[in-house]
């Protein structure tokens, strides 16, 4: 993936091909497979965000589903999520590949996304002022996803799992770097 998008992979990738070699996986294979998924899903709306392309191709080649149907699941999810009111976008969407072997409808995944975030945003810390929306979906659906994950036996879904955690885990670290920053400057300038 790195001498084809150079400027998409860093440091963490190597987290990724360290758990498909821990899980017996053909490193060409994934990366050939992200590769395709990467080319089939960057005209729907990623020509921004070629960063969460890169990482919603990734988790999802780890799955042993046909790329036509990884591509076109991943689309709707995303499209009734966001016809649903509940929309992720930008880095949140890679949350939403990890769904990919989650054995439920995809009326089922909205449904309980939405109940989640719509419990959260009355609750302190997560309202529009504090983490935000889009942060606050993505919590929702990383709790829902794990719902389904507890007792898997599947490699694929457990590395999938262990991305997304890394994914909130560097969110969370950007805006927690962000917040520091501002306060700084905002010390700095008083």
């Amino acid at each position: 993936m790195s001498e084809v998008h150079p400027l998409l992979t860093s440091q963490e990738d190597l987290t990724v091909a360290a758990m498909m070699v821990m899980g017996g996986l053909d490193a060409d294979a994934v990366l050939a497979e992200a590769e395709d998924i990467y080319e089939r899903l960057k005209p729907t709306g990623f020509k921004l965000n070629k960063d969460a392309l890169q990482s919603i191709s990734m988790i999802m080649a780890l799955s042993d589903k046909p790329v036509e149907e990884k591509c076109a699941w991943f689309a709707s999810l995303r499209q009734a999520l966001k016809d649903a009111g509940h929309k992720l976008a930008g880095d949140q969407l890679a949350v939403l590949a990890a769904f990919v072997n989650v054995d439920a409808t995809i009326p089922e995944i909205v449904e309980q996304i939405a109940a989640a975030d719509d419990e959260l945003k009355h609750r302190k810390g997560f309202g529009m002022m504090t983490c935000g929306a889009g942060l606050r979906r993505l919590y929702c659906a990383a709790l829902v996803l794990q719902t389904y994950n507890s007792d898997a036996a599947d490699i694929a879904a457990d590395q999938a799992n262990a991305l997304v955690s890394l994914i909130v885990q560097q969110i969370t670290a950007a805006i927690i770097l962000a917040v520091i920053i501002a306060s700084m400057s905002a010390n700095s300038s008083n």
